[in-house]
């Protein structure tokens, strides 16, 4: 009798949660609001004295921007270009240095044991054919 009890009072703690847990999701659920109404500019005159309208004259603005710009116009060098042409010849007919290719026991072992260890896991090579 008591092991039905127990069973009982578990079953009723889980229904208790489930139903706290549901209402508590509704309560987190976003609370649409209604946008503030717009408010109007209140005119109100303005104490301020302008000394100089601001008036932008574009083609003024441009004159003046041409007549500050130096006028800098350069004729191509021939000399200099041929003798960067040379340049870049000589470093592509330099032929490229040989590396001689040095083996030892030891690097050999340690290169088939990297292979290994950063290779395809065994299970994805098996030893028989």
């Amino acid at each position: 009798m008591l092991n039905n009890i127990f069973f009982v009072v578990i079953v009723l703690a889980g229904l208790f949660n489930f139903f706290k847990a549901k209402n508590q999701t509704q309560q987190q659920r976003p609370v649409r609001r209604v946008p503030a109404e717009s408010y109007e500019p209140i005119n109100t005159p303005v104490d301020m004295e302008i000394d100089e309208p601001f008036d932008f004259n574009l083609t003024k603005y441009q004159d003046i921007t041409k007549a500050e710009a130096p006028k800098v116009v350069e004729k191509p060098k021939p000399e200099k270009y041929r003798r960067h042409e040379k340049t870049i010849t000589k470093r592509i007919e330099k032929p490229a240095t040989k590396r001689g290719v040095n083996f030892s026991k030891d690097n050999v072992v340690e290169g088939v044991v990297w292979a290994e260890i950063l290779g395809p896991p065994r299970s994805k090579k098996p030893y028989n054919r």
